[in-house]
């Protein structure tokens, strides 16, 4: 993908993580990131035996939900003068540990006028798998009157799924 010049100059991600609960403090702003996901077990003792395949990896037949609610948090900066609010779309591409791509999320988002730094909280009610692997939470940026969207960073999970 072409490199946007234009983004890059004015937004950047400073970092993406998941975890269960990220809190944000009304009076400070300050935000605590409890339970940071860096792996996850799952047992599959509530699917059909039909939907599951054994072997040295177990996996899915289809891609399954997994009730777990968790958030992923990106902080965002700006580099511009600070005296627009600027319009954009993050993307946010789950992909699964062969590369397939599970489902793409892509909320609208502002960064207000005079403010440098932006957090961004996605909340997720299920977690998609399909194996046991690593899966990875890609993150891209495109600027309203953009048409690409220029790929800022990605957080990464092991998820084990016991039989």
């Amino acid at each position: 993908m072409p490199k946007n010049t234009s983004i890059s100059k004015e937004i950047k991600t400073l970092w993406t993580l998941l975890c269960q609960n990220p809190i944000i403090d009304q009076q400070t702003n300050q935000i605590s990131l409890l339970n940071v996901l860096e792996d996850i077990q799952f047992d599959v003792k509530g699917f059909k035996k039909e939907d599951v395949e054994e072997g040295k990896v177990s996996y899915f037949k289809q891609k399954t939900i997994i009730p777990y609610q968790f958030a992923l948090v990106t902080q965002l900066e700006r580099s511009d003068d600070f005296e627009k609010s600027i319009s954009a779309k993050l993307k946010i591409t789950i992909i699964d540990p062969l590369g397939a791509i599970l489902s793409v999320h892509e909320p609208e988002i502002v960064l207000e006028k005079g403010k440098k730094r932006m957090r961004i909280i996605t909340r997720f009610e299920g977690m998609e798998v399909t194996r046991s692997g690593t899966y990875t939470y890609e993150t891209s940026i495109r600027i309203a009157d953009s048409n690409e969207y220029q790929r800022q960073g990605e957080a990464k999970i092991d998820v084990k799924i016991n039989l």
